[in-house]
Formats: C-alpha cells, structure tokens, sequence
C-alpha cells in the first residue's frame, strides 16, 4: 500500500497487479507518498506490503477519510505471471513440485492442499484481486481505477483525480520474463480452473478469456 498525507490518498497494491510499477509512479510523482511496507512506525512496526482497506482501516481508522484505489487484471494472465514469480522466488522447491504451468493449476484436482486458500499457491500472493479490495463489511471499498492491461490510461485518470500532472513516463518493475500469456492455456479446463478459482473477480471486473 501506497499512502500520501498531503493529498489523502491510499493505493491498495494487488499482488501481481502491476503495484511495484504504480508504486513507483506514485512515489516519484506525487509528492510525499511513501509505502506502508517500509520501516515506519507511523504505518506499520514492521515491514507488510499488501493490506486490504479491512485490515488498514481497522490499524489505521484515518485510512477511512482517505480516497482509496486500486487497479484489476486480467485473472488468467494473472495466473502465468504470480506461476513466473513464484518459479523466480521460491527456486527448486517450488520449481521441482510445480515444473510447468499446466502441472501447478492441475494440483488443484488433487486432493487438498494445506492453507486457506486451496489451489494457487502459496495461499496469500493467489487470493483473489477482490479479497485485497474489500472492507470488514465484505465489499468492495476501493475505486478500481482502471486495468493493468491499459495502465496508461488507468494512471491518467488517478492523477487527473487527484489534480496532479500526469506522468510523462511508465517503469516496468518486477515484471515476469515468460511467453504470451495465452499460449499457457493449451485445454479448456486449464482456462475453466482459473474461471472457478476467480469467478468472483471475472465478474466484478468484466473479464473473459
């Protein structure tokens, strides 16, 4: 999460969701914005990168008067990069489990697997983009600016929300080295595991393969 006193904002950082990227922009071109996920103990006492309005509002209750947001994408390119991420991060334990993408979302089939989300692991990074969007209440309390897919035009329009000119150049951060995303789903039910796992998000954001 992304926050700035001086024009009361808080940008909520979906995992996989292009956040390093935004982040930076922010960072770089709203002045004043800082992460939660630094050493700040007017934040956090520890380092946490990725909060829900839930669990910022109840630490934090000035989040609450804060304008919120954050940016979707779409679930199934979603999944190949957090696999790439993963395969990257998590090095031969995860890579000799999981040796392609077919394999990991196949686990599912399987029997289940220890945490509380069950399929795309590990539990926490693979929740659904909805979950990192929602209040105590169970909703959506974040302005979805716009779609990783369109990032430009997305940014554009937070910066024209918060009356700031827009930024003149875009980073790629953290981003994964694979193939064209689609090329990963060689089978209809590889497409329809990720239809299953995150058909809450397909439908509160418009998305379909």
């Amino acid at each position: 999460m992304i926050v700035n006193h001086l024009h009361q904002f808080a940008f909520f950082h979906v995992p996989k969701n292009a956040g390093s990227t935004i982040g930076k922009v922010l960072i770089t071109a709203a002045p004043k914005s800082f992460p939660v996920n630094d050493h700040n103990p007017e934040i956090s006492p520890k380092p946490i990168g990725h909060w829900t309005p839930a669990r910022a509002i109840e630490q934090h209750p000035w989040v609450k008067r804060y304008w919120r947001f954050a940016f979707s994408r779409d679930p199934w390119a979603r999944a190949v990069s957090l696999y790439h991420f993963l395969l990257d991060t998590k090095g031969q334990n995860f890579g000799g489990q999981f040796p392609t993408f077919e394999r990991w979302l196949h686990a599912t089939d399987e029997g289940p697997i220890t945490g509380d989300w069950p399929v795309l692991r590990p539990g926490e990074l693979a929740r659904p983009q909805v979950y990192w969007m929602k209040n105590a209440a169970g909703e959506i309390d974040v302005d979805v600016m716009g779609k990783v897919e369109d990032l430009r035009t997305g940014l554009n329009a937070v910066f024209d929300h918060l009356e700031l000119d827009r930024p003149t150049r875009i980073p790629q951060i953290n981003q994964s080295q694979h193939g064209p995303w689609r090329s990963y789903y060689s089978t209809t039910r590889l497409v329809d595991i990720v239809a299953e796992q995150y058909a809450e998000d397909i439908e509160a954001f418009g998305y379909s393969f």
